[in-house]
């Protein structure tokens, strides 16, 4: 049997999601704030950034966040806006990847619901990004600058 070069990159990514997720969708969050300007962001954006981590062997940088205030996290959360993520080492970009078979993977309904927890998952080739890397992640509006990877 032989599998297409799309088909088997789309398992790759279904297979990295589930192990970044675990096998039963468990995952730790930090008990402390990810940045210091936390609570401005909060009020702002609505948004409570959890952790920016690498998952999928490292393939992938998964950014998870709670939802304080809906109306306002709307505005970040927006099927149109493209999220990124910047390297402040490389200055290069990464894009969340949008295989065909289950579409981007991020958050991009606007039915947001207030104390769910959200992720989105942003291709890292090569590896190029490394635990300990500085980065900014920029979704809409909504901007984390200077974040550690963990």
């Amino acid at each position: 049997m032989t599998i297409s070069n799309r088909a088997a990159k789309d398992w790759v990514v279904l297979l990295g999601l589930a192990l970044c997720m675990g096998l039963n969708g468990a995952y730790a969050i930090p008990s402390e704030p990810v940045l210091p300007k936390q609570q401005e962001l909060i009020e702002q954006w609505g948004i409570e950034a959890l952790k920016v981590t690498l998952s999928a062997n490292g393939y992938m940088v998964d950014f998870r966040y709670r939802v304080i205030d809906p109306k306002k996290a709307a505005k970040a959360v927006n099927r149109r806006d493209q999220p990124y993520l910047r390297n402040l080492k490389t200055g290069r970009n990464s894009l969340v990847p949008s295989p065909a078979n289950i579409g981007a993977l991020r958050h991009t309904g606007g039915n947001l619901q207030k104390g769910k927890h959200y992720f989105v998952l942003f291709a890292n080739p090569g590896k190029a990004i490394k635990r300990g890397d500085k980065v900014n992640l920029v979704m809409g509006g909504y901007a984390l600058e200077n974040v550690t990877v963990q």
